[in-house]
Parts: structure tokens; C-alpha cells; sequence
């Protein structure tokens, strides 16, 4: 019997494990440690998040500005990731992106 393993999945657990590792070892008096420490409590308490995140990016939430296909590329090239959006529905690309 194989055993076969989606990556997104794999990510998905990895992203987990790096989490609860970050949670245990995190210095708590460091600033950056309490924005990031804040983010994966979010995270944790809404599993929709990643998808509020995504509509907000991409402008799916009316609150924030649309981005074309080229922008959004241009808004994970600008943070530092070779991310190229692939001309699928937005929101769920940039939410499998944030997993």
C-alpha cells in the first residue's frame, strides 16, 4: 500500500510544526517575537483566516483596493517571494500562498 502525500498538505503541516516550535521558543520580551507570536494566535482562533487575508489582499473585501493578476504578483514579488500568479480565481491562489 502507498501512501500518497499532496504537497500543499505537507506545507500545511510543516507551517504548523514551525508555528508550535516558534510558539515554545519565542523570546516573549522581543518586539518582532509579539507581532508574529499575535499573527499565529490569529491564525489559530479563525480557521478562515487565511482567506480574510487572501480577499483583503487581492480586493475581494470592499474595504481594500482591487489588484489585477500583475499586481498581486507584483505585491509577493515586492515582499521578497518568486510567487507568479497563474490566472486562477484570486483569492484562492493568494490564500494558498499565505498556507
Amino acid at each position: 500500500m502507498s501512501i500518497n502525500l499532496i504537497s500543499g498538505d505537507f506545507s500545511q503541516a510543516k507551517a504548523i510544526l514551525r508555528d508550535a516550535h516558534f510558539k515554545v521558543s519565542a523570546d516573549r520580551n522581543k518586539k518582532e517575537n509579539i507581532g508574529l507570536l499575535k499573527l499565529i494566535k490569529a491564525r489559530e482562533e479563525n480557521i478562515d483566516f487565511e482567506i480574510e487575508q487572501a480577499e483583503r489582499i487581492c480586493g475581494d473585501n470592499p474595504k481594500y483596493p482591487y489588484r489585477s493578476s500583475y499586481y498581486l504578483t507584483k505585491f509577493f514579488q515586492d515582499l521578497g517571494f518568486n510567487y507568479t500568479h497563474d490566472g486562477s480565481t484570486m483569492r484562492f491562489w493568494v490564500r494558498d500562498v499565505l498556507l
